[in-house]
């Protein structure tokens, strides 16, 4: 009796999650395309001091990615934010259609 009882417990319950996962289909596949975009970040990002000497970044690009360090400075010493250990890098954004 007892296992009859929670297997129809059960059997309701995987009913109920497949219903509402049907219900939410669009939000569950946007939650699938967030996490896929953030890879493609993750993986595609470089370190800027590795851009820097790339010669084959464009000189204006390379000027403007030396300064993030200068800046990088200024926060620590002037405005006394925390020196995280984190290397900083550097993502070219690409949509994509």
């Amino acid at each position: 009796m007892l296992k009859t009882r929670k297997s129809r417990i059960l059997s309701i319950l995987i009913i109920l999650f497949f219903a509402l996962a049907i219900w939410n289909r669009e939000l569950i596949y946007y939650g699938f395309k967030q996490g896929e975009g953030q890879l493609r970040v993750v993986k595609n990002a470089k370190p800027i001091t590795e851009l820097i000497s790339n010669n084959n970044v464009a000189d204006s690009t390379r000027n403007l990615l030396s300064k993030v360090s200068d800046i990088r400075e200024f926060a620590f010493s002037e405005l006394g934010l925390k020196n995280q250990t984190t290397t900083p890098i550097f993502m070219i954004m690409v949509r994509i259609r």
